[in-house]
């Protein structure tokens, strides 16, 4: 009475196998994975540092003594600690408690049982790879024990290691009691076994065997036999319990099975290499244990045979590598393949080569016929110094990686990262993987395309290990180069590897953070799938279910370049999914589906693949964030687009957007345009050719541009060879493109008599003297011998126009037209305006003013020819002018806009902080700067070098750019091309005969320093670099204390930064600050504080590169000077441009400076630019002021005569004309650049303002004093024999000032520079001054 029965509860899975564990270990349990196991339970625990593996054995019955296990745990992961290449993982601890026993080792995700059934599936050399490894792996443990699939573990990169060393299992069992078995061995309930059959005994007729004897290296040997044919029979087991006893008892043969090998190995694998393996295979299980040969035996007498030769020591010690400098990053992995990827891919070809079909091939397998193992091969010499070399560069880079790791620790402990960072060369490295391929890989890929050089299904492993280590990599550009390695090594990959491992990898990197990876994954990506061949039915489909899904949000991309990079590539895309697409019609079909169902279902699925095709190229073209650059990368590549939709698509899909091509005002869009349509039309026909794509080509003929105008006229004439115009057409077309004839660009013209060549073979000779003639005579000095010869055309065609008449008309014409415009505005009476004739035509139009500025009859004969060309024109720049105001792109006169911005007037305030006076406009200009000259003078110390040469210093290897003097003039710098800075103590100048730089910091052989700015006043130095790279260097100087000497101990770099804008053309000190200009016009101002620009502004790129410039000191207003010789004033306040102009010389500005003074009261500003001549401008109203200029003439042209015009102000219709000189660049002067005019380099601006020393080409130093020119002087130069004397004076031209010198200075100076003069300073009483031959001379 009363009882009940107990309640029964069950324990969760952590208290059952984890609850006896110490609170130390911290382990959470994850999940319980060998459930099936009787021996040990096996589970995934969690820890701080990752997964663990717990293997639990409970405690049955009789307490067991496990110290005697324990012992040899601890001596077998003692013996394999320090392990070379290990293949080897033991148990890491173990732990004991009453109740249990535990062994804790790192997890891994798959063992060798599960990777044969993941996805992607192990190729034939992946398994070779494996099978070649598991021989070191045996070779490494020595007497294993439990050797089976599910104790190899295999790594992504496929690097494998065994596991799981039970020294506590039995060495042999019986064979009439599976209990044994079942317990100790089939873990995995799978009923396969491994062990050797020597290991059993049967109780009833063998003498009793102790269970824990030794075990022989001849016992693991068959049990690795078994794993390699499992490997190599798709998961298929050699042997079950019952088969390996009946194997024992010679009951049962094992070849009908080993035979498969034939089949899974595939048709790659060659024929005697399978007989090999099969030998191999067969004499690792022999039944008779001394027939076994040991580890060393198979890698040497049969590695070479059956594995490929750059298996070892090359890729096994790569992969070694890479395994062992787990502790580094992903990035610093990618290096160590890049540096090897050469090396490796050569022994890859060079083994494909050696094992092909020949008649060595076949006495080897005449020769493997025989029981006995092939002879071992004396000789691999060749083979072994090559992977030898290999093997020494990539332990160096680990050395190096290893002792970067080791210093890592003892500097810093505040992250993992840090304490794990790889080394300076490798993140070099992985930095210099974003360059471009070399010149040898693009040779490679040419003879790959050329199937000169075979390929190699070994590249898979480099490609899985790529794969393994991509999504790890931190850095872009490492990320961005092992894609590139990816598709290095699908060239040599089979098909199945492309698409079932790199592809999926280089897909996901599509939704990458960076831009650069993005681009080159997609890149990849289409590279990758258009070498695809072959492929399996379930793959057929990987366009429309996995590719375009991925590819859909790549319109959108925030980034430019992502676009474009899609817009160049989408015509792989299309070409290759309609290759899928064909291959899958034409052999994914039935017998019993009849050929008109299946055509059908291709038509439709066709047409879904150009309807996705035709919307990304609509979403490119017209969507939102389509730009110029974009439609130029999907315009290049037109011709196959047009091949993939077909001639009826093309009308659908592709002339609809053509005319967004035209309405954007992108002159090499256009030109483009033009050079490409002639594809479409040459697919879509003579129709729709005429009635969509003519109308546009006519147009063109009048464009502003003249690539526009040649591309045009190109295609006009390759339509006319392919015979798609009419006669009518082409007649019309001629008699409008007749007047380019006499253009006055020869590019132009060329391509006119090309359209009129091709016109007239594609007419017959009575049609072309009918017709094509009476339109040429005009532009024609007599009739041609044919019409059909561009020689014979170009010999008869009259002198083109000048240039500068065909502006002049021009402008005539545009002014009548507005003028007209006006007029017509204001009612007034009908008038009948008179008609003029075009050729045979009889259009109505104004008559154009050409008897004005006309020089010859000729001329006026032609220009009367080509008046209807001439309105055409006239009216496209007018209407282009009202579209954009304030720019128009160069035309095709050669005549540009202003580059005002904004005209100055008196209505804006002035940027130099007050409001402009009537006195402006009253007061002489050159009498303001006489008085800032006087007011400044005041004060001056009146320093004037004598030239005394007091150090002549030649340590730079080549051109000394700037030199930079320190703020207490206690040392200087000098930047150099030779890529070093160097530091020189400017106190010991006058004492020390022998005298040498202080201290040296180099950027690098391949870079020069161009630029240097001291900053104060800190002991640092900003200097800017060739690679657009900027470094703040700090020097290490001890003043001179008592008794303590000056010392300088070292010169470091504390901040850098890159603009990525190319080379750093001009830089200076800016309020604790740093101003500079960069290649692509761009202004930084950069706070190295912050790391970060405070503001940026950007040049226009039709005025050249900025080259020169100069700040006002309270840093309100900045002047930049540019290649081109347009000189613009920015406001600082607002980070805006004021407004530009151009000097009247157009030479490239050269230097600048602004007069040192207390007050100015004019912001004026030094240019060096032209020929030995210096000007003064007032920046705030673009006058000039004063020119300095010496001896040497420039061409006997004046250049007060020229710069008359400039000197004064003008109205806004004067500035509209003179600034209509200005032209874009034109091609001539982007191929052959204009050459280095010979003037003034270097300035530098006495501390009162009332002078400024000059030097330049001619290797004169010169002191301007513009108070006294008679006090000016040459401080130093070369000795001019029988000069004449010289003497300086001024002469004044209207409000302008000119300083002379009269004749050549005759000055004997033995020590004077010897080459140009590029940079000069100051520093105290001493003038230093450098020179393009590496020379720095100091002058007192």
């Amino acid at each position: 009475m009363g009882n009940k029965l107990a309640r029964t509860t069950q324990a969760s899975p952590t208290e059952y196998y984890l609850n006896d564990l110490p609170s130390e270990f911290n382990l959470v349990l994850k999940e319980v994975i060998g459930k099936s196991e009787r021996f040990f339970k096996a589970i995934l625990c969690v820890h701080d540092e990752g997964l663990l593996l717990v293997k639990v054995y409970f405690k049955r019955g009789d307490v067991l003594d496990l110290r005697e296990h324990a012992r040899k745990l601890n001596e077998i992961r003692e013996q394999f600690r320090n392990v070379e290449n290990s293949h080897v993982w033991p148990f890491q601890r173990w732990h004991e408690t009453d109740k249990a026993a535990y062994l804790l080792r790192q997890y891994f995700f798959s063992n060798l049982h599960e990777r044969l059934s993941t996805r992607p599936f192990l190729s034939t050399i992946q398994k070779k790879w494996l099978a070649f490894q598991l021989l070191h792996a045996v070779k490494q443990s020595h007497d294993r024990g439990d050797i089976k699939c599910e104790n190899v573990l295999v790594t992504s990169w496929n690097w494998i290691y065994l596991t799981d060393f039970a020294s506590f299992k039995p060495t042999y069992i019986p064979d009439d009691n599976p209990a044994d078995f079942s317990f100790f061995f089939d873990t995995g309930g799978r009923r396969r076994c491994y062990l050797a059959p020597e290991r059993f005994y049967d109780p009833k007729t063998e003498s009793p065997v102790s269970p824990g004897g030794a075990l022989k290296p001849s016992m693991d040997m068959f049990s690795l036999g078994c794993v390699i044919a499992e490997l190599f029979l798709e998961g298929q087991a050699l042997f079950d319990l019952s088969q390996l006893l009946g194997y024992r008892k010679r009951l049962y043969d094992p070849l009908p099975s080993l035979e498969k090998v034939w089949l899974f190995c595939g048709s790659k694998c060659f024929f005697f290499v399978r007989i090999l393996l099969m030998n191999m295979i067969l004499q690792m299980i022999h039944v008779v244990p001394e027939s076994r040969l040991s580890c060393d035996d198979y890698l040497e007498t049969w590695a070479y045979d059956v594995f490929p030769s750059y298996f070892s020591p090359a890729l096994h010690n790569l992969f070694s590598c890479l395994t062992r400098t787990m502790d580094l990053e992903s990035d610093s992995r990618v290096a160590l393949i890049q540096s090897s990827f050469s090396e490796i891919r050569s022994l890859m070809i060079r083994d494909a080569k050696d094992k092909s079909f020949s008649a060595d091939c076949l006495d080897k397998e005449l020769r493997i016929t025989s029981p006995s193992p092939p002879l071992q091969r004396k000789s691999r010499s060749s083979h072994a110094q090559t992977q030898h070399d290999l093997l020494t560069d990539i332990n160096l880079l680990l050395k190096d990686s290893k002792s970067s790791i080791q210093h890592t620790k003892h500097q810093s402990d505040s992250s993992v990262s840090d304490r794990f960072t790889c080394s300076y060369r490798l993140k070099a490295a992985a930095v210099k993987m974003a360059e471009v391929a070399p010149k040898h890989d693009e040779e490679f890929k040419e003879e790959i395309r050329k199937s000169k050089v075979p390929t190699h299904e070994g590249m898979v492993l480099i490609a899985s290990a790529l794969c393994a280590c991509l999504r790890h990599v931190k850095l872009p550009f490492a990320r961005r180069a092992a894609v590139q390695l990816l598709y290095n090594a699908s060239v040599l990959c089979d098909d199945d590897a492309r698409l079932q491992l790199i592809v999926p990898f280089v897909a996901a990197l599509l939704s990458d953070s960076a831009a650069i990876v993005r681009c080159a994954a997609l890149q990849t990506l289409c590279n990758v799938l258009s070498m695809v061949q072959t492929f399996s039915p379930s793959d057929a489909k990987v366009f429309p279910e996995y590719i375009f899904p991925l590819l859909s949000m790549l319109p959108d991309d925030p980034e430019e370049s992502v676009r474009i990079c899609y817009a160049d590539c989408i015509h792989k895309i299309a070409g290759t999914a309609y290759r899928f697409l064909v291959s899958q019609s034409s052999e994914g079909g039935s017998e019993e589906l009849n050929e008109k169902s299946r055509s059908a279902g291709f038509t439709t699925e066709l047409a879904q693949l150009r309807e996705t095709i035709g919307r990304i190229i609509h979403d490119l073209v017209m969507g939102q964030k389509q730009t110029p650059t974009i439609r130029r990368a999907l315009l290049e590549h037109i011709a196959p687009l047009c091949e993939f939709f077909g001639k009826k698509q093309c009308n659908d899909f592709l002339l609809p957007v053509l005319p967004a091509f035209l309405n954007d005002r992108d002159k090499q869009l256009r030109a483009l345009f033009f050079e490409q349509i002639v594809h479409v039309c040459i697919f879509v026909g003579e129709v729709s050719s005429e009635a969509y794509l003519l109308p546009y080509l006519e147009q063109a003929l009048s464009n502003v541009e003249e690539p526009v105008i040649v591309n045009a006229l190109e295609c006009l004439a390759a339509l006319c060879v392919y015979k798609l115009l009419k006669k009518r057409v082409l007649l019309k077309t001629v008699e409008r493109a007749s007047p380019l004839l006499c253009h006055p660009s020869q590019w132009v013209r060329r391509a006119a008599i090309t359209l009129v060549a091709a016109s007239g073979s594609n007419l017959s000779v009575a049609d072309a003297h009918a017709y094509l003639i009476p339109l040429l005579l005009p532009f024609l000095r007599r009739e041609p011998l044919s019409i059909s010869s561009e020689a014979a055309l170009l010999a008869c065609l009259k002198p083109p126009v000048s240039r500068d008449v065909f502006q002049r008309v021009l402008s005539n014409v545009m002014l009548t037209s507005n003028s007209t415009e006006a007029a017509t505005e204001r009612p007034k009476p009908r008038q009948r305006v008179p008609d003029a004739t075009f050729g045979h035509g009889r259009t109505p139009m104004m008559k154009i003013p050409l008897q004005r500025n006309v020089p010859d009859f000729e001329d006026g004969e032609k220009l009367k020819a080509m008046e209807g060309y001439i309105r055409n024109l006239s009216s496209t720049m007018h209407s282009w002018d009202l579209e954009n105001p304030e720019k128009m792109d160069a035309s095709a006169t050669g005549a540009g806009i202003p580059l005002y911005s904004r005209p100055p007037t008196d209505r804006r305030r002035s940027i130099y902080g007050r409001t402009p006076s009537h006195e402006t406009s009253t007061e002489p200009a050159f009498d303001a700067f006489n008085k800032f000259l006087k007011s400044s003078a005041g004060s001056d110390s009146r320093w004037r070098p004598r030239g005394v040469l007091v150090s002549h210093l030649h340590e730079h290897q080549r051109a000394v750019n700037q030199v930079a003097v320190s703020s207490d003039n206690s040392f200087f710098t000098s930047a150099s091309d030779d890529g070093t800075v160097k530091v020189w103590d400017c106190r010991r100048l006058e004492r020390s005969t022998s005298f040498r730089s202080k201290l040296t910091y180099s950027f690098g052989q391949n870079e020069r320093v161009l630029c240097l700015a001291m900053l104060s006043p800190d002991q640092q130095v900003a200097a800017a670099s060739s690679a657009g790279e900027i470094r703040v260097l700090c020097v290490d100087y001890i003043a001179r204390e008592g008794n303590v000497p000056e010392r300088y101990s070292g010169i470091s770099n504390v901040r850098r930064t890159d603009a990525q804008e190319g080379s750093v053309l001009a830089l200076q000190a800016f309020g604790g600050m740093l101003l500079y200009s960069t290649q692509k016009n761009g202004l930084h101002l950069w706070d190295f504080r912050e790391q970060r620009d405070a503001w940026l502004l950007k040049a226009k790129p039709e005025q050249g590169y900025v080259s020169a410039l100069a700040a006002d000191p309270s840093r309100h207003w900045l002047v930049s000077g540019t290649s081109r010789g347009v000189l613009t004033l920015w406001d600082l306040r607002f980070q805006v441009q004021v407004y530009s102009w151009r000097l009247p010389s157009c030479h490239p500005v050269e230097a600048m400076c602004v007069p040192v003074g207390s007050s100015l009261p004019r912001p004026f500003v030094y240019v060096a630019a032209g020929r030995n001549e210096v000007a003064v401008w007032n920046v705030e109203n673009g006058n000039c002021q004063q020119i300095l200029k010496s001896a040497v003439q420039s061409n006997g042209t004046s250049f007060v005569a020229n710069l008359q015009p400039w000197g004064r102000r003008t109205g806004p219709k004067q500035q509209h004309q003179e600034a209509s000189k200005l032209s874009d660049y034109k091609v001539e002067e982007l191929s052959d650049p204009p050459p280095r005019i010979p003037g003034v380099r270097a300035l530098l601006p006495t501390t009162a303002g009332a002078s400024v020393i000059t030097g330049g080409t001619d290797c004169r130093i010169r002191l301007w004093d513009h108070l006294r020119p008679e006090t000016s002087y040459c401080i130093c130069g070369p000795t001019v024999k029988n000069a004449p004397p010289f003497r300086y004076c001024r002469k004044r031209f209207e409000d302008l000032s000119r300083l002379m010198e009269v004749a050549l200075a005759a000055v004997d100076m033995a020590g004077c520079h010897r080459d140009s003069i590029t940079s000069l300073a100051a520093a105290s009483q001493l003038l230093i001054s450098s020179s393009r031959d590496g020379t720095i001379k100091v002058w007192k």
